[in-house]
């Protein structure tokens, strides 16, 4: 399970229900592991917005849409 679906599935249980995962085995799992917020809701936030931001990293941009026609 990827790093980014362990924290959607935490966050769908919610944070009272389930603890934080312990990330391992990826790349980005030493870096999540070091983030700490003031509860498990910030942390878990926190970490769900590094793990978005390196999915999303090096992604080549949508195609734009076509221009409209003129005037």
């Amino acid at each position: 399970m990827s790093d980014l679906n362990m924290l959607l599935a935490t966050a769908l249980v919610g944070t009272s229900r389930a603890s934080l995962p312990v990330h391992a085995g990826t790349p980005l799992a030493d870096a999540l592991n070091r983030v700490k917020g003031d509860g498990a809701e910030s942390t878990l936030l926190a970490r769900a917005a590094l793990a978005g931001l390196a999915a999303r990293a090096g992604q080549r941009p949508l195609p734009l849409a076509p221009p409209p026609d003129p005037a």
